[in-house]
Formats: structure tokens, sequence, C-alpha cells
């Protein structure tokens, strides 16, 4: 049987967190990552003060002032193919599908980036 060490347990339990998980954990506890070196706390604080979380779902402000709910990334397939290929969605391109995702009340950090790399069946 081989031994497993602590450093590939952390890399494991790193890899199903959410993009999202440093901020709620911030949210909650007031704990930033001790990983972080002087700019990315700066930076971090910075950006935290844009989400509100209300559990079990985290919110961020646009810069419409209008608060979106973050999903997770196993979750952001589906909803591109549906504001892109539904009977709603009308396989519009990039900025349109987009649009669509906003409208819809919901928010990741590589939205548009997502978007453009859908590649429509149709």
């Amino acid at each position: 049987m081989r031994k497993v060490r602590l450093e590939e347990v952390k890399a494991l339990r790193d890899e199903n967190l959410p993009w999202y998980a440093d901020i709620v954990n911030f949210m909650v506890s007031g704990e930033v990552p001790s990983s972080f070196d002087a700019y990315k706390r700066k930076k971090f604080f910075k950006d935290a003060r844009h989400y509100y979380w209300d559990e079990p779902y985290l919110y961020k402000r646009g810069p419409d002032s209008i608060y979106r709910r973050c999903i997770a990334e196993e979750d952001v397939q589906g909803v591109l193919e549906h504001c892109h290929g539904s009977a709603y969605g009308g396989h519009f391109a990039t900025f349109k599908t987009a649009t669509k995702v906003l409208q819809s009340g919901l928010w990741w950090p590589t939205l548009f980036k997502d978007a453009a790399s859908l590649h429509c069946q149709v």
C-alpha cells in the first residue's frame, strides 16, 4: 500500500473547490489564504468588496449595481448551452450569449471568454 503525502491531499482538495472558495472563506471566517503575497492580498481585498454571501450562494455586484449569482465551473457549460441554443437562446454570437447569461442573473469570471469558445453544433 502506497503512503499518500500531505501535499497530494491538499492538491486534490484544491482541485475540487469552486473558483470562489477563497472569497467565501473570507466572508465567513475572515481568513485570507496564507499563500497570498502582499500584491495578491491587496487585490483580493479590492475584489472581495464586490461580493455578497447569502448562504448557500455567493453574489457579485456588477458595474450596473445588479447582484448576480456566482456559479461553479461545472455549471458553466450547461448555462452557456441554454442561453445559446435553447428556444429562447436564438443561436446568437458571443456577446449576445454572454448578455443573456447576465440577464439571467448569473456570473463567473471567464464568462465572455467561455462564451467566445462555445462551439455551436447547428
